[in-house]
């Protein structure tokens, strides 16, 4: 039973309830590219014009009360 799952693959944007920050206060320049892992597109963050940490938030998961066993994975690549 998968309790979220996201590929990315539906828009050029991204989907409702995901969320950009970054430490320096403005706003990362997010976008949705080709090609992803398994997928047809994945998400990407324009190159830093500072040294700064940026985030990808996705929306909030319930988790079932009485879970077990639960799996969170995700594929992350650096260039």
């Amino acid at each position: 039973l998968d309790l979220f799952d996201e590929d990315f693959d539906d828009s050029s944007d991204l989907p409702e309830g995901w969320t950009t920050y970054s430490t320096t206060g403005a706003t990362p320049l997010w976008g949705i590219t080709e090609p992803g892992l398994e997928t047809v597109r994945s998400v990407s963050v324009t190159g830093p014009a500072a040294v700064a940490t940026k985030y990808l938030q996705s929306p909030s998961v319930s988790i079932p009360e009485h879970a077990i066993e639960m799996k969170f994975s995700f594929w992350h690549s650096c260039n």
